[in-house]
């Protein structure tokens, strides 16, 4: 069963998909997952992962995250537990694997609980200690005027240092535009943009291919052709994202008034950029440390717009 709660304000409806909502994804952090946004009545912005059903899927939606903390299965042999923040405790599967988001575990779910008002929620993940690792996960939803904030706050409760990645996978469209000519992406700060033209592969079998659905122009990619039959996937790493005062997204259509853009307020530390032909999904990682006993802190905004939002 699906579990939501809508924020508004004068601008925006934000629906939110709460824990324990089934199918549960045993990937992305099942708190503070913005499932819909619609802006003045009338402008959509967030997909499901998939719209196929025959389609594998981790069950991610709109505006979710992820704790990447691949290599703790690593220390762990088959039948032993593992911790994955945002989901749970997972029952290792084979010796010392890495965590497969393709692979199903058995999983004892963290405690959650929230409280909400009429344009903010806040979540609270309870830490439980597995191989010395454990968190209390605070997230705060937060809408004001035209954007959207998720505060997060991290406070290590366990004996062993925390060091990690969030980030967040962004399904999201325009208006339910399929991915394909008049979409334009703008990312200042990814040093490889350019890379992006030779990265699509065939949907069906995942083989690379000669083809290229964008043509990049400066930091702007700009979709030429349909994405139907085809995906794309591009890594850029720390080294490779040109230093910013301000790290921002901004995804637009030319056949459409609205746009959706991201600020990080921190310094990235990998963008991926990948979309299928139902979304275009920007994904910007941060990193997460913290000693036994501290805590760490970090936020985004999205901001949404239209003909009626441009002063806000």
């Amino acid at each position: 069963m699906e579990n939501t709660l809508h924020l508004s304000n004068q601008y925006l409806d934000v629906e939110i998909r709460l824990p324990g909502s089934t199918p549960e994804s045993e990937r992305f952090d099942a708190c503070a997952q913005i499932q819909q946004v619609v802006l003045n009545g009338r402008h959509r912005f967030c997909q499901p992962e998939q719209l196929r059903p025959e389609r594998v899927t981790c069950h991610g939606i709109g505006l979710c995250s992820e704790f990447v903390m691949d290599s703790v299965g690593e220390k762990v042999r088959a039948g032993e537990l593992f911790p994955k923040f945002g989901v749970g405790q997972m029952r290792q599967i084979r010796d010392f694997l890495p965590y497969d988001m393709w692979s199903h575990y058995e999983i004892s779910r963290f405690s959650t609980h929230w409280r909400h008002g009429e344009d903010w929620i806040e979540f609270e993940e309870e830490p439980e200690t597995c191989l010395g690792m454990a968190a209390r996960i605070l997230r705060r939803v937060q809408l004001f005027s035209n954007t959207l904030s998720v505060s997060t706050t991290i406070i290590n409760t366990g004996r062993e240092p925390l060091d990690f990645f969030e980030y967040q996978h962004n399904f999201v469209s325009i208006d339910d535009l399929p991915a394909g000519p008049g979409y334009v992406l703008e990312i200042p700060y990814d040093g490889t943009i350019s890379d992006l033209e030779r990265s699509f592969r065939n949907l069906a079998d995942l083989t690379p291919t000669d083809a290229s659905c964008v043509k990049v122009e400066g930091q702007q990619i700009r979709w030429t052709q349909s994405l139907d039959g085809y995906t794309y996937h591009k890594v850029t790493e720390a080294e490779d994202i040109l230093p910013q005062s301000m790290y921002k997204w901004t995804l637009r259509h030319s056949g459409s008034p609205v746009s959706i853009s991201e600020i990080s307020h921190f310094q990235p530390q990998r963008i991926v950029l990948w979309g299928i032909e139902h979304c275009i999904c920007t994904e910007v990682y941060h990193r997460i440390q913290a000693a036994p006993g501290s805590s760490h802190h970090f936020s985004r905004t999205w901001i949404f717009r239209d003909d009626r939002t441009q002063e806000a």
